[in-house]
Parts: C-alpha cells; sequence; structure tokens
C-alpha cells in the first residue's frame, strides 16, 4: 500500500474523499492503530503539540506536512508521511481499528478482570490457562476464541493493567461480574431511550449521558429501573449503587504505562473553566480567511482547553471537539450547542440545513456577512471583492463556507455577551463533551 503523500493529504473531502485530515487527527487522538506504508500498523502516542501541528496545516504546506513526526509507546519515532494511503483514508487497502475492535478491547478488560479476580494474575498465558474456569464471572459478546488469540501487546499490556488497577481498586471487595454487551447493558440503555425520549432537550447520544464500556455489578445484586418514568430516577437509582459498589458504569480509554481514575456526576467539585479567548483564522503568517474552515475557542480551568469547530463531514457534522493539555475530551454537536445559548439566553446559531444550502447555492448575502463578521475579529488577508470572487469560485468549496460561517457566527453571538455567559458557555460545552451535565449519569472514567 502507497504512502500518504501531502498531495493526496491536503485534497479537499467531497462526497466521495474522506476528510483526510480529520480522520488523522482523530485517530491520532484515539491512539487507534494506523497501517503504515511498510511493516505492521503503529499505535501512536498522542502528544498534544504534534497535534497542533498537524492540525494548522493548510494546503501546500508540503514542508510542514513532511516534517512531522510521530512517536510510538516505545518512542520509535515515524515521519507521517510514512503512514499508509488505507480505504478510509481515500485508498484502496483495510481500515483501521473500529466497531469490531472496540467490541474485542472493551470485551477483553471484562474476561482479564474476571481472570486476575479469581486468580491474582491477568498476563495472557494465565487468561489462556483459566478462561474456562471464570465463565461466571464476565458476560460479553466477543468470543473467547478472539480474545484469547490477540498478540498486540500493547493492547494485552493494558487489559492487565486494567486489571489490576480495577480488582485491586473498586472490586478489591465483594465477588463482581463484568458485562459488555449484556442482557444488564440493553435493559439499562434501553431504559435511558425510553426516558430521553420524555426530555424537554434530550441527549443527543446514549454516550452524552453516559459513556460506560462496561458495567460491573457485584453478585446477587438486582438492579429494578422498571418503575423509572424520569431520567433523574434513572440517574438517581444508578447513582444510589454505585456508592454501595453493587454496579458500577466505567469509561475505558487505553492506558499507556500509567493509569488513574475520575468519577463523573457523584458530587466530585473541580475547578469551574473560563473563557480564555478565541482564533477564527490559521495560524500560519500568511493565512487568509479562506486558509482554514475551523474556527477555536479557548478555556481554562483544571486545564487549557482548544475548543475546534468545524465540519467533520462534506457538508455535514458541524460540532466542537475539545482537547486538552493532559486530556482528550470530547465532542459536542450542532443541537447541544444552541441548547446552551438558549439555555444561557443567547441568540442561538441559525438553522444548519439553511445554511447548507446557502453555501451550496454560494449565496453573495452569506458569503458578505462572513466577511463582515470575520473582519471584527481578524485581519482578512485579502479585499471583500477579492473575497467574493475567491469564495464564489470552484476552487473554494460549500464545506468550506459552510463550517466557516458557522464558526464565526458563534464567535460573534459570544463576543457580544458578557464575560459571565461566555464562561458559562465553556463550562456548559465542556460538561457535555464530559458527559458531565446536570441530566449525565454516574460513572468512573479509567485512563
Amino acid at each position: 500500500m502507497g504512502a500518504l503523500s501531502a498531495a493526496d493529504f491536503f485534497k479537499e473531502s467531497t462526497g466521495s474523499r474522506p476528510d483526510r485530515k480529520m480522520i488523522i487527527l482523530n485517530k491520532y487522538k484515539n491512539e487507534e492503530a494506523f497501517e503504515m506504508s511498510s511493516g505492521s500498523p503503529v499505535v501512536f502516542k498522542f502528544e498534544k503539540s504534534v497535534y497542533d501541528k498537524i492540525s494548522a496545516l493548510i494546503p501546500g504546506d508540503n514542508k510542514g506536512y513532511n516534517s512531522i513526526v510521530l512517536k510510538d509507546k516505545n518512542n520509535k519515532s515515524y515521519n507521517l508521511n510514512k503512514i499508509s494511503k488505507s480505504k478510509e483514508l481515500g485508498g484502496g487497502g483495510g481500515s483501521g481499528a473500529g466497531a469490531e475492535n472496540t467490541k474485542m478491547n472493551e470485551s477483553s478488560v471484562c474476561l482479564w478482570c474476571a481472570v486476575y479476580k479469581e486468580y491474582g494474575v491477568a498476563d495472557k498465558n494465565a487468561v489462556i490457562k483459566y478462561y474456562k474456569d471464570v465463565k461466571d464471572l464476565y458476560v460479553v459478546d466477543e468470543s473467547d476464541k478472539n480474545m484469547i488469540s490477540q498478540t498486540d501487546e500493547s493492547w494485552l499490556k493494558h487489559y492487565e493493567r486494567c486489571a489490576e488497577f480495577l480488582v485491586n481498586g473498586l472490586f478489591k471487595r465483594g465477588d463482581y461480574i463484568f458485562h459488555r454487551g449484556s442482557d444488564l447493558v440493553d435493559m439499562i440503555n434501553k431504559k435511558f431511550s425510553e426516558l430521553n425520549k420524555k426530555m424537554e432537550t434530550p441527549f443527543a447520544n446514549i454516550n452524552k449521558w453516559s459513556p460506560a464500556d462496561i458495567w460491573v455489578i457485584k453478585k446477587g445484586f438486582k438492579l429494578d429501573i422498571s418503575e423509572c418514568q424520569t431520567l433523574d430516577c434513572l440517574n438517581r437509582d444508578l447513582l444510589n449503587a454505585l456508592k454501595d459498589r453493587n454496579l458500577i458504569g466505567i469509561s475505558l480509554k487505553k492506558t499507556m504505562n500509567t493509569i488513574h481514575q475520575t468519577n463523573y456526576n457523584i458530587g466530585e467539585k473541580r475547578e469551574p473553566m473560563v473563557w480564555n479567548g478565541f482564533r477564527v483564522k490559521a495560524e500560519k503568517k500568511d493565512s487568509n480567511i479562506l486558509s482554514s474552515k475551523d474556527v477555536y475557542l479557548y478555556g481554562k480551568g483544571e486545564d487549557e482547553i482548544e475548543m475546534q469547530l468545524r465540519s467533520f463531514a462534506d457538508l455535514s457534522g458541524w460540532q466542537g471537539e475539545l482537547i486538552g493539555s493532559v486530556a482528550k475530551y470530547g465532542k459536542i454537536a450542532y443541537g447541544p450547542i444552541n441548547l446552551i445559548l438558549k439555555d444561557l439566553g443567547l441568540e442561538e446559531l441559525p438553522n444548519q440545513q439553511s445554511v447548507i444550502a446557502l453555501a451550496r447555492s454560494k449565496d453573495e448575502k452569506m458569503i458578505k456577512e462572513l466577511y463582515k463578521t470575520f473582519s471584527k475579529y481578524a485581519e482578512p488577508g485579502m479585499s471583500e471583492a477579492s473575497f467574493m470572487s475567491t469564495a464564489q469560485s470552484k476552487e473554494t468549496s460549500a464545506d468550506k463556507l459552510y463550517s466557516k460561517f458557522l464558526g464565526v457566527k458563534l464567535i460573534d453571538i459570544l463576543k457580544s455577551t458578557t464575560d459571565k455567559k461566555r464562561d458559562s458557555f465553556i463550562q456548559g460545552a465542556l460538561g457535555y463533551a464530559l458527559s458531565n451535565t446536570k441530566n449525565s449519569a454516574p460513572f468512573i472514567k479509567v485512563t
């Protein structure tokens, strides 16, 4: 499989061509395996400084693209331009980690925990030796054969690390069963779906209510949520179960050498997040209004976060992705962003489908508004006439106009209000991305 060249990387996304830059950023952020132009797939260690360099690349900066270096967990260096032009990046090869790998990884944590709970060891050899003896301690939707046949050392170490941490900590006393994709999980998910429909402002997806990947239940405990008629009732029952260590939902992220636990929606106190500025223009010195389709908001609290606002597909998927210096926090979509604006009594973003239609038609009024609003916050780098001509030409995609328009509009809304409401917006967006809202379920995150 050939390598992904700078020319390939910078090609505009279309209906048939994926947004390669965003796919690479997402895979890198989530520490998913990359197919390489030669050799085995590689999982790179996430570094915020490297992520920012990739994010800042603009078309034509071939030298910048070719100079970016990624490191694996053993600090071995690889050039970004050596990753493969795989199927998911618009080439002809196989895809990387997906839903099947997620099922494998999460189910394996359950199996490894079951073996460690019973025998105090959880290396692969121990799991192969004892998995048949602990069948009553885990219920998952992956086959034993697939789980014990894995060879990726980084994932095997992750399973072992998680098993030792969870069993020696939360589940040291008492007998537990580890669940993934089981009837118990289905019952919880179905109840959420039923009650979410009754909400005045429902969650866009279940992960923003609870991102739990596995559920761990004490033997003999029966979760009875059949009578719950509100999400608040369900959350309260889950919180009581968690505090008594009868049932705990756990969100898993791949661990790298160290491991720690963070509690969410359990009554914990955190330093509030405050507004810390914005950026509507690419950082390169000679950039202009059309150099990128993204806009950035910044927040500061217990961590410094960057919220990248852009479309994540061709003419769809506009949302914000929040990344901090010490953690990766998740995404918040157009709908929840508008709900936060509404709750704060602020102007909401215009209808997304209307913006898409205007961008497709290269509407003159919309393009003029984008130029005028952008100019309030940064030097456009070109005259209005030049911008109008370029924006309406074939070389400027409708997706870029749609993405940039919504991002700049959000900045304008927030800059037109008080510091307090700007802080509240940043706090609300972070809370949603973290599944840490007033209506979210209690869970524990292991990273």
